[in-house]
Order: structure tokens, then C-alpha cells, then sequence
């Protein structure tokens, strides 16, 4: 995200894996599939080969911008990602910010 960014704020879908119950499967009838999992934040991180969402940002737009509770999602799992807000400005940090 560049400096001077507002990220965007999207929904996105995308395939997440899944993994075995812990137990002995039998190959013959396997269908065990991918999960469509949804997330919604704001866009950190719009890489060609991944993307990653933040739940929380501090300081948007600024240099000394921060996020947590981010998740990456290789581009290849991305089903869609649709735009929810686009940012009006930048929040103007308190005096003792």
C-alpha cells in the first residue's frame, strides 16, 4: 500500500483448504473438496500472486500506517473481491496521536 493509500474495503470469496478428520480415508470415493470461505476487510495487499485483508487499520493513510488480524489468500484461491467502500479522506489523527 503506498503511503499516501486510503486501502479499499472489499468482501472477498475465495477457496480455503481442508484438511483430513484425523483418521485412516479411503482413496476409492474420495470427495473431499475446498471450502468457499468469505472475508471482509481492508485491502492490505493487492499482489499478482496474493492478497492479504485486514481486519483492523491505525492511521490510514499515512506512513506510519499499521494493520492486524490480516489473512493472506494466494490470488489462485480468489474467487471474487468486490469493493464495499471506497474511502472519502483521510482520518486526521488526534493531537496526542
Amino acid at each position: 500500500m503506498a503511503s499516501d493509500a486510503l486501502p479499499k474495503i472489499v468482501h472477498v470469496k475465495w477457496h480455503d483448504a481442508s484438511h483430513p478428520q484425523g483418521e485412516w480415508q479411503p482413496v476409492v470415493g474420495l470427495k473431499r473438496r475446498s471450502m468457499l470461505a468469505q472475508s471482509v476487510g481492508f485491502l492490505v495487499l493487492d499482489a499478482p500472486d496474493q492478497i492479504i485483508v485486514a481486519g483492523t487499520v491505525d492511521r490510514l493513510g499515512s506512513k506510519h500506517s499499521h494493520f492486524t488480524g490480516e489473512i493472506c489468500i494466494p490470488r489462485v484461491c480468489v474467487v471474487s473481491i468486490k469493493v464495499l467502500d471506497e474511502p472519502k479522506k483521510k482520518c486526521k489523527p488526534k493531537a496526542n496521536d
